[in-house]
């Protein structure tokens, strides 16, 4: 089975706890052509979104974005939907949800 299409925003990075740009490009290493940026001018809708907030308050999170994906993954600094995940923890954390979330369909 291949697995779901993972869309990520980003943060604007003003207070980052963690290395968004490393576990991004650990995301696309792991799930080649499956994951990309999620961006304004873009139609398509996302099997899973990824928030990925360097700091807890997740601030890109918005009513607008959440319709560019079906399920959504917050990530705020060292945690994945609000429960703490130790950074190295964190890109295997997102695949298992998004597993998840897709199977729920």
């Amino acid at each position: 089975m291949v697995g779901p299409k993972i869309g990520v925003r980003f943060c604007g990075g003003c207070n980052p706890l963690i290395n968004r740009g490393r576990i991004y490009r650990e995301l696309q290493r792991q799930c080649p052509g499956r994951c990309g940026l999620i961006r304004d001018e873009q139609d398509e809708v996302w099997d899973v979104g990824v928030i990925l907030g360097g700091c807890p308050v997740a601030c890109a999170d918005s009513e607008e974005l959440r319709q560019k994906a079906r399920k959504w993954i917050v990530v705020g600094g060292n945690m994945v939907d609000y429960y703490p995940v130790d950074e190295s923890k964190i890109v295997e954390t997102i695949i298992e949800k998004s597993k998840l979330l897709s199977q729920n369909d």
